[in-house]
């Protein structure tokens, strides 16, 4: 056996210790070889970084790895730097995270060489990587940021940190299709481009090299290890470095035939374009031009002799023999399998071979070349790459053939009579088949230009409707959709874009093309039409659509696309009819809907069909499903989310969307004050973030998303009286959060959330009105501002907290400490407002702050002060609502009416109360109206009150009835006692007596507040006045439930000194033996609210 197949079978095995046992019989008596060999296995180890090579070939040096210095661990200090986490170990290196704090306080990745491999020829590869690295300044390329030595004498350098998947992972995980993946593609043209007008060939240019990772929701392609690259016309070290005796530099499945051979002198740019090829190729097929496992068990000259001499199969034919396969690469491109191989073939085909040619001249001189032609085709411009020519085509067929040719050329020479005429009649034959052969290759290029030709005008028309779609969409939905009304500019510019596409519309032929344009053509002209207020006749273009899309679903059921495309027609029609025939948009949304079902069924791995049908179901008016089930769209989008999840364990965008979904069930049945099902959802939430946190871990939004779900099961369970287990959550969302903030410090959020979580905590209440909770808020805060004084996020913290104190007070009735936080956060938000991100959020802040200010002075019956305030709040909600902003704007217009109106009210001026009562009723209505299921209903219902109670006041108790009604439907079951109360009330001054009496007897049964005998000792005192017959008998109740108001610790003598209704009772003995007995009894007075 050659040293060379010993070498080359040594290699193929794969465990070290049947190596071992391997070259100890084959060098047997022979250790020159040994040692050679060795040698060998060491050096092409070290060519290729990432591999990892046995421990035993580690040993290339003076010494081995196991009787020399230990090798770097976690926890060390390598210079400047602590090393965190090893993330990477190559034949000659380990890579590691380490934090550097001086002067500068980041993460880096440090690339230090093992022990024992520190020999000439290694050391010098490893410098001439981090020259290499050092050489280069591009964005898509890891930058190297320092280099030393350890006290060893080892030498390390220091990288950016890229946390990012493999290329082809990033694309798969993220379903990406074939446009996105090669926009990508074409950064790391750019920065392998860039390299190379550095003077670096990469020489090892694969997936694992191309990481990918998210920037601000971005992709960014970093190209990596630079381990094998090789200098052009400069030398990145001055050591040597020796490429041994047969040894293959790269990845063989994605090298190029000279950089296969035994001497690599010769390697230009071009073999990086070849591998680049390669990439391109598994980016759209999902597979490599040559078989892996056929190249894993072939010897060296084998892998040599396939990447000579066969031709790989082109990408959209690889693509129709994958069989039941096609079916997954298709859906990790986000497309159908018939969809995909045709999109491939053509011009992708062209630009993939291009890159793999055997001749390196018949190549993409340059990646930037290669990166233009993949831009050309993304814009729909005609590509540089084409089929082979015919000539082309002919060259290498006789070159194939050659040993024919040789053969009849002999006969031709032997110059014998009858062996010459044998000779004569067989070269006539040869010639007869090549000239048949070439005839043949003739037809086949002719209907090839033909087909070409036809394809060509199809791909004309097509990226005329693509350039027509963009530009339409991205005028119409950017520029012209934010607009109210269209001026003239618009509508020319719409009526042109109509034109256009009425062009397309008028597409003549039944073939699949052009009913799929003329389809198109319908849709498009129905959207100009509707947004130039031709309602009707948009309706019609897009049932016009719908008949062209149902032949193409009729003669093509097998295609997903077409019954897809009718979906979104038939949602389209849904929404423009929805005010006008509510009827029949029902129907189409019941079609679409239908339509979307069964895609999903059929095609349960494309996500887009899952996407619309979520959409679907999500605009969807309630009376189409079930209304008697307000969640049924969360309940159902969950149902999908689980199913998804369920199918694609290792895909975490289902997981995020799953959670959403039971996080917007929870919530919604919280509203409904269903705990139990509410906090079983919460639960359920936990058990999903926390997956998501295994699969993903590197994303912090799931950790925070996992804390706040734990503090809302906190809340929960706290408030339904499970305190071990709402405990249990509080310490989990502490631990998460606690983590995060010293993960993040430069992270204001977690330190502030951290701060907020353990103040209401220490309060014992939850925060909507914990004065404790809040004042902890407020400390935690102010020590956060102070320790980042330049910051403006947290004095504007410092500011909401005041805010939040303050309301609080307020709604403890503490006016004089809720002024002095209105004025402390006044005070404060005037000095910081002008550094805040956002203007219009400082402006309502301001406002909300006005607003308390008037409220406070309102309590305190200061009547000038608190209508000076309380304008400057009304001119900011009013003309922000006016503006048509969202629903905060409303709400907070809504608040400060109400603020009026305790203005008002706090100064007995009932009358002019009721008009701005009016004005707050009608402000939150119209919130709610909008957004029916938006938390915090109970301001609508607390407004309602208050305005009947004004008209109770009033004597308007028939208008008061009504108001009552509202009132009790919006109050909780087990609260509906003190509104029910106060209805009777109503109904007794307004005459009705019977039903006054009615109503509390219902009442005095309910298990309610004590609060609500008080109401009813006025119902039944106004009934004693107007009921001659039972005086006695009603008012002698009135009196004993005052009584046992009294007696539970009630003691408002003023308001039973002065309440009106009370009135027919203050003559009485009884009565005035009640008012002796609290009178006796009472601490400083306390109000009753009704």
């Amino acid at each position: 056996m050659t040293d060379e197949s010993l070498f080359a079978a040594a290699v193929a095995i794969g465990s070290s210790s049947e190596r071992r046992a391997y070259l100890d019989r084959a060098c047997a008596g022979n250790p020159a070889l040994r040692q050679e060999i060795d040698e060998l296995l060491a050096a092409h180890a070290v060519s290729n970084p990432l591999d990892h090579p046995p421990a035993d070939l580690a040993r290339t040096g003076a010494y081995a790895a196991d009787d020399g210095p230990p090798a770097a661990a976690v926890g060390d200090r390598v210079g400047p730097y602590r090393l965190m986490e090893q993330i990477g170990e190559g034949g000659m290196g380990l890579v590691f995270v380490a934090e550097q704090t001086e002067p500068v306080r980041r993460k880096v990745a440090l690339k230090v060489i093992k022990p024992g491999m520190d020999t000439r020829q290694v050391v010098a590869r490893f410098e001439a990587e981090r020259q290499a690295l050092a050489l280069m300044d591009h964005p898509h390329i890891a930058r190297v940021l320092d280099a030393g030595a350890t006290p060893e004498g080892r030498p390390y350098f220091v990288m950016e940190l890229v946390r990012g998947l493999p290329i082809t992972d990033y694309c798969d995980q993220q379903k990406l299709p074939p446009r996105e993946r090669l926009a990508l593609f074409v950064q790391v043209c750019q920065a392998v481009q860039h390299a190379h007008q550095k003077g670096v060939i990469h020489r090892d240019i694969k997936p694992s090299n191309v990481l990918v990772a998210p920037h601000d929701g971005v992709p960014v392609v970093k190209v990596i290890d630079f381990g094998v690259a090789k200098a052009v016309g400069q030398s990145l070290t001055d050591k040597t470095i020796y490429t041994r005796f047969a040894q293959m530099i790269g990845t063989p499945l994605y090298m190029s035939p000279e950089q296969a051979e035994v001497n690599q002198l010769d390697v230009d740019t071009r073999a990086d374009v070849y591998a680049l090829g390669v990439l391109l190729y598994e980016l759209l097929t999902g597979t490599t031009p040559f078989d892996g496992d056929r190249f894993r068990k072939a010897a060296f000259d084998e892998i040599r002799r396939i990447l000579r001499e066969e031709d790989p199969p082109k990408p959209s034919t690889r693509l129709t023999s994958l069989g039941e396969t096609l079916t997954g690469v298709s859906a990790r491109r986000g497309t159908d399998p018939a969809r995909l191989a045709g999109l491939v073939r053509g011009e992708l085909d062209w630009i993939v071979m291009r890159c793999l040619e055997k001749d390196r001249n018949r190549r993409y001189d340059t990646a930037a070349g290669l990166a233009k032609d993949v831009q050309r085709y993304l814009i729909g411009d005609a590509v540089e790459a084409c089929p082979p020519t015919l000539g082309y085509r002919v060259g290498k067929f006789l070159q194939k053939n050659k040993a024919a040719v040789r053969v009849g050329s002999a006969f031709v020479c032997m110059g014998l009579g009858a062996v010459a005429a044998g000779a004569y009649l067989a070269v006539q034959a040869k010639r007869a088949e090549a000239v048949a052969e070439r005839q043949r290759l003739v037809a086949e290029q002719r209907s090839q230009e033909a087909e070409a030709e036809r394809a060509a005008a199809v791909l004309a028309r097509n990226r005329a409707v693509a350039a027509l779609r963009t530009s339409t969409d991205d005028v119409v939905e950017k520029l012209i959709g934010s607009k109210a009304a269209l001026g003239a500019a618009e509508r020319a510019y719409l009526d042109a874009a109509l034109a256009r596409w009425q062009e397309f519309a008028a597409t003549e032929g039944n073939g699949e093309q052009a009913r799929s344009i003329r389809a198109e053509g319908f849709v498009q002209v129905a959207k100009l039409r509707y947004r130039l207020g031709q309602r009707a006749e948009a309706v019609e273009g897009y049932r016009a659509a719908l008949a062209e899309y149902a032949t193409l679903v009729a003669d093509h059921p097998g295609t997903g696309d077409y019954r897809h495309k009718m979906a979104d027609v038939h949602q389209m029609i849904a929404y423009r009819l929805f005010a006008t025939a509510r009827p029949e948009a029902d129907r189409h949304w019941e079609t679409c809907h239908a339509l979307l079902r069964g895609l999903t069924a059929e095609f349960p791995s494309a996500p887009e069909y899952w996407e619309s049908l979520v959409m679907c179901i999500g605009g969807m008016p309630d009376p189409v499903r079930d209304a008697a089930d307000p969640q049924w769209r969360f309940r159902e989008q969950a149902t999908i989310y689980r199913q998804l999840a369920g199918a694609n364990p290792g895909d975490p965008r289902h997981l995020v969307s799953l959670n959403r979904a039971l996080g917007g069930l929870a919530h919604a049945l919280a509203e409904r004050h269903d705990d139990e099902g509410s906090i079983g959802l919460r639960r359920d939430q936990v058990g999903v973030l926390e997956r998501l946190v295994r699969l993903d871990g590197k994303n912090p939004e799931h950790r925070r998303e996992l804390a706040g779900v734990h503090r809302e099961l906190w809340y929960a369970l706290r408030r339904t009286g499970n305190a071990l287990e709402a405990e249990r959550h509080y310490q989990a969302s502490l631990a998460v959060r606690g983590a995060l903030a010293a993960e993040f410090r430069d992270e204001f959020g977690d330190r502030a959330s951290l701060d907020d979580l353990r103040a209401w905590h220490d309060g014992r209440v939850p925060p909507p009105r914990s004065v404790d909770g809040y004042l902890k808020t407020l400390a935690a805060a102010e020590e956060t501002a102070r320790a980042y004084p330049g910051i403006p996020f947290h004095q504007l913290r410092s500011v909401q907290s005041n805010l939040f104190l303050a309301e609080a007070l307020l709604d403890g009735e503490r006016f004089h400490d809720a002024l002095e936080q209105f004025e402390l956060a006044a005070a404060r938000h005037q000095e910081f407002a002008a550094a805040y991100a956002s203007p219009t959020y400082a402006e309502l802040l301001g406002a909300r702050i006005e607003r308390g200010l008037g409220r406070a002075y309102a309590g305190l019956r200061i009547r000038p002060a608190a209508e000076e305030h309380l304008r400057k709040a009304l001119d900011v909600f009013e003309r922000r609502v006016a503006a048509g902003t969202d629903g905060f704007d409303r709400l907070d217009l809504g608040r400060a009416y109400g603020a009026y109106t305790l203005l008002l009210r706090s100064v007995n001026d009932h009358a002019a109360a009721l008009p701005w009562h009016d004005k707050e009723v009608a402000a939150l209505t119209a919130v709610w109206d909008k957004e029916p299921n938006r938390p915090g209903k109970q301001q609508l219902r607390d407004a309602l009150w208050y305005r009947a109670m004004t008209l109770h006041t009033l004597g308007q108790d028939d208008r008061a009835v009504p108001e009552w009604d509202r009132v009790i439907d919006l109050t909780p079951a087990g609260e509906k006692a003190r509104p029910r109360a106060n209805r009777a009330l109503s109904l007794a001054a307004a005459g009705r007596v019977d039903e006054a009496v009615a109503e509390v007897a219902a009442v005095l049964a309910a298990p309610d507040l004590i609060t609500a005998k008080f109401t009813v000792a006025g119902v039944y005192a106004i009934a004693s006045s107007k009921v001659p017959d039972r005086r006695e008998e009603y008012a002698a109740r009135a009196v004993g439930l005052l009584r046992e108001w009294g007696r539970a610790g009630w003691h408002d003598l003023r308001t039973l000194r002065t309440d009106p209704d009370l009135a027919p009772l203050r003559g009485r003995a009884d009565f005035r033996e009640v008012l002796g007995e609290v009178e006796r009894t009472a601490p400083p007075p306390r109000e009753v609210t009704r």
